[in-house]
């Protein structure tokens, strides 16, 4: 069986949609859909009640607000399948994600199997092909670079995700690539497939912050988790943590260098490319100037 895994919180415009298309799978039926309302306050929890009412395939559960990784926990603690799917309520499962992700996973012997996805606009991401190593995909994803999902349509062998929740709730922004850091550091089989599983509603406002102080506690996070092997992944944590430097700086916080990324200069730069040297070696009021300009024409 699989267990279709959706946090939700304040999602009323979009959870009958997301609830509809997880119900419309197309040859496959062992299945259900664990909705877990994260304490919603916009009637997105009368919306699953009523739900649920007519549909055997749908269990709801309402927790107090603990934050979407605390939700998705207790999503997979409820579970019953012996695979996990995750979903936002914002977004869509494809009427044949199971069927195809369920044919790769047991077909190959993955412990998870990722496939590609598409926005409301058109637009379908391509991702990797076959089978990657974790070590490829951790790299890529502290350098900012994946190209795919780090955690919603994904399917995962349900055991490989067993402590991979234990994420502080203030980290509420890029928890799901903590996540997926955890699952990796165990060193799975991932395949990745040439098929869309997934659509994604792209610029959904979340209303999120970044204080310095969470990133902080984030980087903390990151380092025990990725502890086992420190030595490889350090010049890969200097890239990620300069990313986040360049975050505040295009965003016009100067004092983000000082207060936060003092030690930079001095860590290992081996995985950084001249740009984010470059960022590096300048004063921040001048960094803020550089990075502003480098990400407006990446845009135009």
């Amino acid at each position: 069986m699989i267990s279709i895994v959706i946090p939700v919180y304040n999602k009323a415009q979009y959870v009958a949609s997301c609830l509809q298309a997880a119900m419309r799978q197309r040859d496959f039926n062992d299945f259900e859909i664990v909705a877990v309302d994260d304490g919603s306050t916009d009637g997105s929890d009368k919306i699953l009640d009523e739900m649920g009412e007519n549909c055997n395939l749908l269990r709801i559960f309402h927790i107090s607000n603990s934050g979407v990784t605390a939700a998705r926990r207790y999503g997979v603690k409820q579970a019953k399948g012996d695979y996990i799917f995750f979903c936002d309520a914002d977004d869509m499962l494809d009427e044949h994600a199971l069927a195809t992700a369920y044919d790769a996973i047991t077909r190959t012997g993955a412990d998870e199997v990722i496939g590609r996805f598409s926005n409301q606009y058109g637009k379908t991401f391509t991702s990797y092909k076959g089978e990657m190593k974790a070590d490829v995909l951790i790299k890529d994803i502290l350098g900012n670079r994946q190209k795919f999902p780090v955690l919603w349509g994904i399917l995962f062998r349900k055991e490989l995700l067993d402590r991979c929740f234990e994420i502080p709730r203030e980290i509420a922004s890029g928890e799901d690539k903590l996540v997926q850091l955890k699952v990796l550091m165990k060193e799975p089989k991932i395949v990745f497939i040439d098929s869309c599983l997934y659509h994604y509603t792209q610029d959904v406002p979340n209303g999120r912050t970044h204080p310095l102080s969470t990133a902080m506690l984030y980087d903390r996070v990151l380092l025990e988790t990725l502890s086992a092997k420190s030595e490889i992944y350090a010049p890969y944590v200097t890239l990620f943590q300069t990313k986040k430097y360049e975050f505040y700086l295009a965003n016009g916080d100067v004092n983000a260098f000082r207060e936060y990324y003092h030690t930079l200069r001095q860590q290992d730069k081996q995985a950084l490319s001249w740009k984010d040297k470059l960022v590096l070696g300048l004063p921040p009021t001048a960094a803020k100037y550089v990075v502003q300009f480098y990400k407006k024409t990446r845009r135009s």
